[in-house]
């Protein structure tokens, strides 16, 4: 008969986050994630929603500007591997040159290409994200994120060595390998309720989310 090995003692994040009351659930876990080194030092800015002109105070509502996120990631060595898959600055050049060759190929009058001083070695291609999850309360809520159009591939890219292929002849990785937490980075989430009740207000701050980040 076989011995169960004896369950391990639960680390002391672990405990304090155990030890985190519901009511002030989001306060006490971003107290815990700083202490622990899990918070990344992104300043936090705030737009206003809602009508200035009206009786009723607007919506102070706070979120992260991705070129925020851009310059974390280049000041701390991160960028190439987590926007385009690369393990080095260097090593990214050739892919962006070669991802806008094949872009340039299929949008020829893409106002990229009419801009003046744009290194497009250094150029990273970006897609904006919305998606609708769940709150504490489960209550729609909306989160609006940013990620590299390009990326290490997918499991299967690499299973039958894709990414071994040289770069004229491969098709780019897409950004699927990874954690989210890592190839995601999140600007804003807002409760849906809030959202539909600002909807005027909300497009016209947000249509202007970039979609492409020259450095």
């Amino acid at each position: 008969m076989a011995e169960a090995p004896a369950a391990r003692r639960p680390s002391r994040g672990i405990r304090e986050f155990a030890e985190v009351s519901a009511k002030h659930a989001e306060e006490g876990c971003h107290r815990i994630f700083r202490k622990y080194g899990f918070s990344a030092p992104i300043k936090m800015e705030h737009a206003y929603l809602g009508d200035a002109d009206a009786d009723a105070p607007r919506l102070r509502l706070p979120w992260l500007k991705f070129s925020s996120w851009a310059k974390y990631l280049l000041d701390s060595g991160r960028l190439p591997r987590q926007l385009c898959g690369a393990a080095t600055l260097e090593s990214m050049k050739p892919i962006l040159l070669e991802f806008w060759a094949r872009f340039r190929g299929l949008y020829p009058r893409h106002e990229l290409f009419s801009m003046e001083g744009v290194d497009l070695s250094m150029t990273v291609p970006l897609f904006s994200h919305t998606d609708e999850g769940r709150s504490y309360k489960h209550e729609p809520l909306f989160v609006l994120s940013t990620h590299g159009c390009i990326g290490r591939g997918t499991r299967a890219y690499v299973e039958r060595k894709k990414h071994k292929v040289p770069l004229k002849r491969r098709g780019l990785g897409l950004n699927f390998i990874g954690s989210t937490w890592g190839t995601q980075f999140m600007s804003v989430a807002v409760l849906r309720a809030v959202l539909d009740e600002n909807q005027v207000r909300w497009t016209c701050s947000w249509t202007s989310t970039p979609r492409i980040w020259p450095s």
